[in-house]
């Protein structure tokens, strides 16, 4: 499957999850943060959990890249909520056929560091 076609699925999707949403069953049908250990004790998911009524009324699927983000944050368990990132989005067009201008662009800030 190329990127072009895999974004086109994704918002696809979304947008169908979008129009099936009924605010009244807003809280029989929310994601609940899990019982897990590891997870009840880790906040760094919270903002998610917290604001997914806003993300799936609203929500947009865009391209985005990671410029710089701690090696710690990519561990199977997880890395700290206060580690550091930076990422780049874009809602333009453009990106949806050339979303490795935006991994390039991601770069070049990354160069600039320092």
């Amino acid at each position: 499957m190329n990127l072009a076609t895999s974004i086109a699925t994704t918002r696809q999707n979304v947008q169908q999850a979008q129009q099936s949403y009924s605010d009244k069953d807003w809280n029989k049908d929310r994601i609940s943060k899990p019982w897990m250990w590891y997870l009840m004790m880790e906040s760094r998911f919270d903002e998610q959990f917290r604001d997914q009524r806003t993300l799936l009324e609203r929500g947009q699927v865009v391209w985005g890249a990671i410029i710089q983000a701690n090696e710690h944050l990519f561990q199977p368990k997880g890395g700290s909520d206060k580690l550091p990132a930076a990422v780049m989005y874009s809602l333009e067009s453009f990106y949806d056929d050339n979303p490795e201008v935006l991994g390039d662009q991601a770069s070049g800030l990354y160069d600039l560091k320092g």
